[in-house]
């Protein structure tokens, strides 16, 4: 579906986080979906017109990366 809504039973990333201070807490999550976006990009992959394909990084998603650095 198209709509940008999530239906049940849809796959999802979760990426949870926890540290003395919310802020750090937040910090570690943003990395956690960097890393993921940009360096484990295997769990991504789209469904279009029936077929399934894999997500290759973005520029951005390498940028994003690039930041922790």
């Amino acid at each position: 579906h198209r709509s940008g809504m999530m239906v049940p039973g849809e796959p999802i990333v979760l990426v949870a986080a926890a540290a003395r201070h919310r802020r750090d807490a937040f910090a570690a999550a943003d990395y956690a979906m960097d890393h993921l976006k940009s360096e484990s990009w295997f769990w991504k992959r789209e469904k279009a017109k029936g077929e399934w394909h894999w997500i290759e990084p973005r520029e951005q998603d390498i940028s994003d990366l690039a930041r922790w650095a």
